[in-house]
């Protein structure tokens, strides 16, 4: 009897949980499965947008984008919404509810109640569908679309554009990050893809006369506080808290070589890292239980080459005051490097953070005008080199 094991059993030996590939995979069958059943009760292509294109994309999805999605209607531009007022005040209101307009009664609220609807996209009025178990969202600027195993959907830049109408500036970095990870097979796009996409989207509003949408303003301001080459949400979430209370902006997976105890060179990548300090900022998820030994010998090692290290966990993120004591463990350690960042007394928002950052760039680009020499001056120091970071957009 033969007692060889597969190479798929041999790696999933001593893994007991569920990694963010299988997680996002598994969740991409489980949605192309009900995708393909939606279609069969439909005579015409469907087209999937939303969270429901995402989970196709096998993007990952924050909780709070599902959450607000559900329980919120689309947010209209401020214009329309004034049109919809005077319209509405204009119109004569029936004598009871029974001598509504067909116009009002077939139009459905574009509110998500249901944990498993799928949602659909429709470019006008008249080609909204009303299937049992779907959602249809309108969306009158064309998309880009995406057919996979005969399912279409529309794609990741789009799907980010028409979601602004639907969260708030975190979720979009969030998702933008999500769609630029370090990972080249769950990589989508660059920084560079997301501000042309903007651009264009801005300059077909102005060529049409239309209205700006509810919530694209921050797609504007997203692009300020968006970071390529992370590896998870918490590692997002983890930078936006250290640069919310003033610290520079992390460098995300920053490369440390050490020498382990045979004097063999080793590689990690530190979640976020102030290089110019030695200082890294970790999180360590529930995955991190099943490599216990692993990490640990990890952090030993980077501690021989005087890293100092900040470990986060899920419960740090729980509320203000530990959020602010890791905050304080980070700016200790700097303080230790000789650094000289001093934390706010409250966060700031993330749109102030924004307008934060457009001004030092500003100030940032017009020093480098008056004197060619900062730059290099900045590199030989600390304190330059987290100027420069800081001014990064």
């Amino acid at each position: 009897m033969s007692t060889k094991k597969s190479r798929l059993l041999e790696q999933s030996e001593g893994i007991h949980f569920e990694t963010t590939r299988v997680r996002l995979l598994r969740q991409r069958a489980e949605t192309l499965a009900r995708c393909r059943e939606a279609q069969s009760r439909s005579s015409r292509p469907l087209i999937f947008a939303l969270d429901t294109a995402l989970k196709l994309m096998c993007i990952d999805v924050p909780r709070e984008v599902q959450e607000r999605l559900r329980s919120h209607p689309p947010a209209r531009s401020a214009k329309a919404g004034k049109a919809r007022a005077q319209q509405k005040a204009q119109t004569p209101r029936p004598a009871n509810s029974a001598q509504q307009t067909p116009q009002a009664q077939q139009t459905p609220r574009a509110t998500f109640a249901a944990d498993d609807e799928l949602v659909i996209y429709a470019d006008s009025r008249t080609s909204r569908r009303r299937i049992q178990g779907l959602r249809c969202v309108q969306w009158c600027h064309p998309v880009e679309t995406i057919t996979s195993d005969g399912i279409t959907c529309v794609a990741p830049l789009d799907t980010w554009l028409m979601l602004a109408s639907y969260v708030d500036l975190g979720d979009l970095v969030l998702l933008g990050d999500a769609m630029m990870r370090r990972d080249a097979d769950v990589r989508w796009h660059t920084p560079d893809d997301f501000t042309r996409a903007v651009g264009e989207f801005e300059r077909r509003l102005d060529e049409k006369g239309l209205p700006t949408p509810r919530g694209f303003l921050n797609c504007r301001r997203t692009l300020r506080l968006m970071q390529p080459g992370t590896d998870s949400l918490p590692e997002t979430q983890v930078r936006l808290l250290l640069e919310g209370y003033g610290l520079p902006r992390p460098v995300v997976n920053a490369e440390a070589t050490v020498k382990d105890e045979r004097g063999v060179m080793r590689r990690f990548f530190l979640d976020l890292a102030f290089p110019q300090w030695g200082v890294a900022v970790e999180y360590d998820g529930r995955h991190h239980e099943e490599a216990w030994e692993s990490d640990q010998r990890r952090f030993k090692l980077l501690g021989d080459a005087q890293w100092l290290l900040v470990n986060v966990t899920w419960d740090d993120l729980r509320d203000e005051d530990r959020r602010r004591a890791v905050v304080r463990s980070v700016a200790e350690r700097i303080a230790r490097r000789g650094g000289t960042v001093t934390p706010l007394e409250a966060p700031m928002t993330l749109r102030e953070m924004t307008d934060l950052r457009r001004s030092r760039s500003g100030k940032k680009a017009k020093s480098g005008r008056r004197s060619g020499t900062s730059g290099k001056k900045g590199a030989r120091s600390g304190g330059g080199k987290a100027g420069e970071m800081t001014g990064r957009s």
